[in-house]
């Protein structure tokens, strides 16, 4: 097999594990890391002699990886359920806004209590005092972890190499 002309070389990497899979040589061509690959064998003399790879992500690259990863953990832990009291409650924004619905409504009709169901599905009559309670328990539990992502965003934003991205976790 002849020798390829390798002018480019390029990081391939898992995008969720980072792991190495291979290299593209001059934009065309991917030779995965394995050691039987004749093609795999030049990358690795091309390294040796000092050829120059590219990385398989750009800072850039590496900080829209990493916000998705802090968004998808702010999207799981902001709908966690909530202890108020002895009584669990449905974690969220959307449980928020259901439960200040149904007060809301409770007042509207001129009604003192509401009935609310707590994780379980349980149903609970609470006075509307109650009620406004747990909307603020929930509430603060969703704008702590807000404030955690928009931080750790910000975190993010100002990191400028791959290290810093990769010490920044949920």
């Amino acid at each position: 097999m002849d020798a390829i002309n390798i002018q480019t070389v390029k990081e391939q990497r898992d995008a969720f594990t980072k792991e190495l899979t291979g290299y593209l040589l001059n934009d065309s061509l991917f030779v995965p890391v394995c050691d039987g690959n004749t093609h795999y064998q030049e990358v690795k003399k091309f390294i040796a002699y000092g050829g120059t790879v590219e990385p398989a992500f750009s800072i850039d690259d590496l900080k829209r990886i990493k916000k998705g990863e802090i968004k998808k953990a702010f999207s799981a832990s902001s709908v966690e359920n909530v202890a108020v009291g002895t009584v669990t409650w449905n974690g969220g924004f959307e449980s928020i806004g259901k439960i200040s619905g149904a007060i809301q409504l409770a007042q509207a009709l001129g009604q003192t209590t509401v009935t609310l169901y707590d994780a379980a599905n349980t149903p609970h009559d609470l006075s509307v005092a109650d009620a406004q309670s747990v909307v603020i328990e929930l509430g603060k539990k969703y704008q702590s972890d807000f404030a955690k992502k928009q931080s750790l965003y910000a975190q993010i934003d100002a990191a400028a190499t791959e290290q810093e991205i990769d010490a920044i976790v949920w």
